[in-house]
C-alpha cells in the first residue's frame, strides 16, 4: 500500500507542474522587450541622440503593483561585464511594464545596480536611467527576466558617424566665368540614414556660400544616397562654399576638408595647419595677358617637378602670363594648354623676325610658355615677344594680342687664352657682350690641380693671386698676370666668371672648371682650361755609371721631366749639349727624353769620363749638370776552375786571341788539350805542351765554338781574356751538331755570367743524350736541360741540328 501511495503523490505533482508550465507558455506570449530605435549615438557626438529607451512588458495582472525585475545592459561587441538594474513595475500600467533609458558613453561604463534614477528631461519620469559603453559599430544588448517567465532581450547598434559627403562640384579651386553656377554634392549614410525622403534629406543638409546658408533641393537616387543642388548667379570674385549634413540621429558630417598651409616662422618652413571644410570657387571674367619674358631660360623636366632653368641657352625664351581674375586668386589659375601652339607667338629682334622651332606648355607651370628658336640670339638681345593668336585661360577667357620685351637671361660667352712661359702666366679674357669690369681679385680664379684617390685630377684648395691686372677694353676685354716661384711648379686650372650688365646682378658667363674638388674634364670637348708652370729641369739619370765595356753607349735619361708635378705633360727636352772630358759629343734621341752617345770607333780608354750636360726643356728652362762621372774599367778575365786530371770545359765567348798558346800561358800546368768534331776527318784534334813550353799538334786555336778536354796537374784556374759580345759585321754565335757525338760549349750572350752560373733550359729539345763529368772526372748524364757556364758537354745527336744560345 505504501508503494501505491507514493506513486499517486508523484503523479499528482507531475500533473500540477504540467498545468503550471502550460500557464507560463501562454503568458510568455505577452512578454517582450521593445527599443525605440534601431540605432543610437553616444555622448561624444555633439547634438546627436545618445539615449535609447527599453520598454519591458509582462502581461500578467497579479504582479502589477509590486513586481520588480532585473534588467541587464551590456556591449556584445567588446564582451564587457554587463550593467545590472533592479526596477519596480510602472504603477499606472494595467500590465507589468518597466521603463529604462540607457545613456551611451564613449568611455567604458562600470557595472551598477539601480532601483531608481533621476528621470531624463523630456522623457517619462517613471523611467530608470542606465549607462553603457559604445563606439561606432558596437552592438548593445538589453535583457530582463520577468517573474515566472523566460528571459527576453533586444539589441541596438551604435552609430556615431555622420553622413559622407562627396562628389562636390565645382571642385576645389575651380575657375569659371561669371553667371549661373550649379553647386552639387552627394550625401550618403549607410547606418541611420539622412532622411526618409528627399524633403527630409534636404532639411538635414545645408549648403553655405561665404558662410551664408543657401536654399537647396534634394533628390534620392535608387542607391539610397542623396543628391543636393543649388543654382546661383555669381559675379567675378573668390567664393568659399561647403556642405554639412546630419543623419537621423543627429551625427554631423561635412564636405571633404582642404588643407591650409602657412609659413612656420620658427622653422622657416611650410607648416600644414588644421584642415578647413571650405572649398574655393574662383569666378574669373578677366582675359589672360603677357606679363614678362626672359631669354636663356628653358623648361627643365629632369627632376620630380618641372622647373624653369636659366641655362643661358641662346635659342630659349620663357614667357609668363598674368591670368587676371580676382586679386585673392591671382596665384591660382593658368592657361589652357590645349590652346597654346607655335602659331600664337612672334619673336622680333629689331626689325628681324626670328623663326620659332617649338612652343612648350607644362601643367606644372600653367602660366608659363617656353619658346625655342631656330637660330641663336646674341648675348645682349632683348627681343619683343608678341601674342598673335588666341590663348585661353582655364576659365575660358581668351586673348590674342599683347607684347612684352624680354629681359636678358643670356650670359656672356667668354673667350679665354693662356700664355704660360716659365713662371709668368698671362690670362686674357674677352666677352661677346658688354659686361661689368672685374678687378685683379675677381673674374679669374687660378687653382692648383691635385689627384684624388681614384687617380683623377681635380681642383685643389690652393689659389694663386694675380700680380697684375689691366682692362684692355672697358666692358669687353681684360688681362691678368700671375707670377710663380721655382717651388710653385705645377698644373693649374682656370675658372673665369664675368657678369653682363643686365639687371641688378647680371648673368654670369663662365669658362673653365670652377670649384675646389671639382673633377677636370678631359678630351677635345672638355671645358677645363689648364696651364702648367714648369720652373726647372730635373737632373738626368746617366748610365752606365761604370762598365768594363769600352764600346758602351752612354745614355742620358730626362724621363723625370715628365713627372715634376701632377698632370705634367711637358716631358721633353728641346735642346741638349754634352761635353765629355771637354770635348763636344754628338747625341741621338727618338723621344726627346732619352739621349744616346756613341763610343769612339776604337772604344773608350780605361779610366773616368767626366760629362757636362746642358739641357733646355719645352718651357724654356735651362740647366747645366757638371761632373757627371762614367768609369770605364778593365774587364776581368773569365775564370775556369780546374782540378788535377782531365776537365771538360768551354769558354762562353771568343777570346781576344784564339791562339792556343795565348789562351793557355806557358806557365800554366795544363799540358794537353783535346777536342772532337764530327765535321773533321778523324774527329779528334789535340795539342800537347812541348819541352819549349809551347803547345803543338793538330789543335792550334781555342774559341767559344766547341768544348775542350784539358789535362792539368794542379788546381790553378784557367783565366782567359774574353771581350764582350758586340754587334757588328759578325753573326751571332751558334753551335752546329753533327750526327753522333759532339763536344758542345755553353755560350753566354750577356757576357756578364761567371763560371758556374746556370742558363736555364739551355739544352731543351737538343740531342738524344747529354753528358758531362762530375767532380771526380767521371762522365755522367745531366738530369736537367740547364747549362752551366764554363762546363763542356758531350751531346749525341741522331740527326744534324743547330743549338742556338739563349739568355734564359
Amino acid at each position: 500500500m505504501k508503494k501505491v501511495l507514493k506513486l499517486s503523490s508523484l503523479l499528482a505533482a507531475v500533473l500540477l507542474l504540467t498545468v503550471l508550465a502550460g500557464v507560463q507558455l501562454l503568458t510568455a506570449q505577452a512578454t517582450q522587450v521593445e527599443l525605440d530605435n534601431a540605432y543610437v549615438s553616444n555622448m561624444e557626438s555633439t547634438g546627436a541622440d545618445s539615449i535609447f529607451r527599453a520598454t519591458l512588458t509582462y502581461g500578467v495582472d497579479p504582479w502589477v503593483e509590486t513586481a520588480t525585475t532585473t534588467i541587464t545592459v551590456k556591449n556584445n561587441t567588446t564582451e564587457e561585464e554587463p550593467n545590472t538594474y533592479t526596477l519596480q513595475a510602472n504603477a499606472s500600467s494595467t500590465a507589468g511594464i518597466w521603463l529604462l533609458d540607457v545613456q551611451v558613453t564613449a568611455a567604458t561604463s562600470s557595472a551598477a545596480d539601480q532601483t531608481s534614477a533621476t528621470p531624463v528631461a523630456g522623457r517619462d519620469e517613471d523611467a530608470g536611467l542606465g549607462t553603457v559603453h559604445g563606439v561606432h559599430g558596437d552592438e548593445l544588448h538589453v535583457s530582463f527576466s520577468p517573474p515566472n517567465s523566460f528571459t527576453r532581450s533586444a539589441t541596438i547598434t551604435v552609430d556615431t558617424e555622420g553622413p559622407e559627403i562627396s562628389g562636390l562640384s565645382p571642385s576645389h579651386n575651380f575657375r569659371a566665368q561669371g553667371g549661373l553656377i550649379r553647386f552639387t554634392a552627394t550625401v550618403s549614410d549607410a547606418d541611420s540614414g539622412v532622411g526618409g525622403d528627399a524633403d527630409a534629406a534636404a532639411a538635414n543638409t545645408e549648403i553655405t556660400l561665404d558662410g551664408e546658408e543657401v536654399v537647396n533641393k534634394a533628390t534620392k537616387p535608387a542607391d539610397g544616397s542623396t543628391t543636393v543642388t543649388v543654382n546661383i548667379t555669381l559675379p567675378e570674385g573668390v567664393y568659399d562654399w561647403n556642405v554639412t549634413a546630419r543623419d537621423a540621429l543627429g551625427n554631423a558630417g561635412a564636405s571633404e576638408a582642404v588643407a591650409a598651409v602657412e609659413d612656420d616662422p620658427d622653422t622657416d618652413a611650410d607648416e600644414t595647419m588644421a584642415a578647413v571644410a571650405d572649398n574655393r570657387l574662383v569666378v574669373d571674367d578677366t582675359d589672360p595677358s603677357l606679363a614678362s619674358a626672359m631669354t636663356g631660360t628653358v623648361l627643365d623636366t629632369s627632376g620630380d617637378t618641372p622647373m624653369p632653368d636659366m641655362t643661358g641657352n641662346r635659342k630659349a625664351i620663357a614667357v609668363t602670363f598674368t591670368d587676371g581674375g580676382p586679386d585673392a586668386a591671382e596665384e591660382d589659375g593658368g592657361l589652357d594648354g590645349t590652346t597654346v601652339d607655335d602659331s600664337d607667338f612672334r619673336v622680333d629682334v629689331g626689325n628681324q623676325s626670328m623663326d620659332i622651332a617649338d612652343v612648350t606648355w607644362d601643367e606644372a607651370l600653367p602660366k608659363m610658355v617656353f619658346i625655342t628658336l631656330e637660330n641663336e640670339l646674341a648675348g645682349d638681345d632683348e627681343p619683343t615677344v608678341r601674342l598673335v593668336g588666341p590663348v585661353d585661360d582655364i576659365a575660358g577667357n581668351s586673348t590674342g594680342t599683347g607684347e612684352v620685351e624680354a629681359s636678358d637671361g643670356i650670359a656672356p660667352t667668354l673667350t679665354v687664352s693662356v700664355d704660360a712661359s716659365g713662371g709668368t702666366v698671362t690670362v686674357l679674357v674677352s666677352a661677346d657682350e658688354d659686361s661689368r669690369n672685374p678687378s685683379r681679385r675677381t673674374g679669374v680664379t687660378v687653382r692648383n690641380v691635385v689627384e684624388n684617390d681614384d687617380g683623377d685630377q681635380e681642383g685643389g684648395d690652393d689659389t694663386a693671386s694675380a700680380a697684375e691686372f689691366r682692362t684692355v677694353t672697358s666692358n669687353e676685354q681684360w688681362e691678368w698676370t700671375f707670377e710663380f716661384d721655382d717651388d710653385e711648379a705645377g698644373k693649374y686650372n682656370v675658372c673665369v666668371m664675368v657678369n653682363d650688365i643686365a639687371g641688378d646682378t647680371g648673368n654670369t658667363g663662365e669658362a673653365g672648371t670652377c670649384g675646389e674638388g671639382t673633377a677636370l674634364s678631359e678630351g677635345d670637348d672638355g671645358t677645363s682650361i689648364t696651364f702648367e708652370v714648369d720652373t726647372g729641369v730635373p737632373a738626368p739619370a746617366v748610365t752606365p755609371e761604370a762598365t768594363d765595356n769600352t764600346g758602351a753607349f752612354i745614355e742620358i735619361d730626362f724621363s723625370a721631366e715628365a713627372s715634376e708635378y701632377v698632370g705634367d705633360s711637358m716631358g721633353k727636352i728641346s735642346s741638349i749639349t754634352v761635353m765629355i772630358d771637354g770635348e763636344a759629343a754628338e747625341t741621338a734621341t727618338l723621344d726627346s727624353k732619352v739621349f744616346s752617345i756613341a763610343p769612339p770607333a776604337d772604344g773608350y780608354a780605361v779610366g773616368e769620363l767626366e760629362l757636362t750636360v746642358t739641357a733646355t726643356d719645352e718651357s724654356g728652362n735651362t740647366a747645366t749638370f757638371k761632373e757627371i762621372m762614367v768609369e770605364i774599367t778593365e774587364r776581368d778575365p773569365f775564370t775556369v776552375n780546374l782540378r788535377p786530371g782531365y776537365n771538360l770545359i768551354s769558354l762562353p765567348g771568343t777570346p781576344a786571341s784564339t791562339d792556343i798558346n795565348d789562351v793557355i800561358g806557358a806557365d800554366h800546368s795544363i799540358n794537353q788539350v783535346l777536342t772532337y768534331s764530327p765535321f773533321v776527318e778523324g774527329g779528334w784534334l789535340s795539342a800537347e805542351r812541348g819541352d819549349d813550353g809551347a803547345f803543338a799538334g793538330t789543335l792550334t786555336t781555342i774559341d767559344g765554338s766547341t768544348a775542350y778536354i784539358v789535362r792539368t796537374t794542379s788546381f790553378d784556374p784557367l783565366k782567359v781574356d774574353i771581350p764582350r759580345m758586340t754587334l757588328g759585321n759578325v753573326l751571332p754565335p751558334q753551335t752546329n751538331l753533327g750526327v753522333g757525338w759532339n763536344l758542345v760549349p755553353v755560350i753566354d750572350l750577356s757576357s756578364d755570367l761567371g763560371s758556374g752560373d746556370t742558363i736555364a733550359d739551355y739544352f731543351q729539345g737538343v740531342g738524344d743524350a747529354i753528358l758531362t763529368i762530375d767532380d771526380s772526372g767521371r762522365l755522367q748524364a745531366i738530369d736537367t736541360d740547364d747549362g752551366v757556364v764554363g762546363k763542356g758537354y758531350w751531346v749525341y745527336a741522331s740527326r744534324a741540328a743547330v743549338l742556338l744560345p739563349t739568355r734564359r
